[in-house]
């Protein structure tokens, strides 16, 4: 036993000491190109963020070191968000819309995103293909086509610096297309 720690404060330790490794991995191999594992839930309820904590739009557009665009849409807009969680020391943003439509949004780390999306499509069994969102690349994948049959309707778009991801258990990814699109402003570039 570690001296001053009860079994609970161990606990807690290693808890948190795995989330942060799980959510560290999960970032990494993102940003390398790899493909993550099928069987890793993803969130549809709570922080969609490794590090992030519960915070408010203010907040998050005071802290951010780019424009928050909320989309603007039945489905999700305003008055339907229900969460908003910020990592500002990572310059993340997650949202989530009634448990039904999760956005997650950071400055893009890709030096050439077409190419990161060529090669996510090539490493992973999900059907998936590249887009067009206005002048935006972004990359669609299609919902319950991975090893498992498990995977949500997800759309990540990078536009004006922005790396946006959309993912959704319930709805489609073209309603998710339609939901970004409604977020970037004509003429935006990568």
């Amino acid at each position: 036993m570690i001296r001053g720690l009860g079994r609970t404060g161990v606990l807690m330790a290693v808890v948190v000491g795995g989330i942060v490794a799980v959510g560290s991995w999960m970032q990494r191999a993102q940003s390398e190109g790899e493909g993550l594992p099928a069987s890793i839930p993803i969130p549809t309820e709570g922080n969609p963020l490794a590090l992030g904590s519960q915070s408010n739009i203010s907040q998050a557009r005071s802290l951010l070191p780019f424009p928050v665009h909320l989309p603007s849409d039945p489905v999700a807009n305003e008055t339907t968000l229900t969460g908003v969680w910020l990592d500002a020391s990572q310059a993340q943003l997650g949202l989530v819309f009634n448990g039904e439509v999760t956005i997650m949004m950071w400055p893009n780390h890709y030096p050439d995103v077409m190419a990161y999306f060529e090669d996510w499509i090539a490493r992973n069994t999900a059907k998936a293909e590249i887009v067009q969102v206005g002048s935006a690349p972004g990359l669609v994948i299609h919902a319950g086509t991975d090893e498992d049959a498990s995977n949500p309707a997800w759309v990540e778009v990078v536009a004006n610096g922005i790396d946006i991801n959309l993912y959704s258990y319930k709805h489609s990814t073209d309603e998710l297309l339609r939901l970004v699109g409604t977020m970037i402003p004509p003429g935006s570039l990568p």
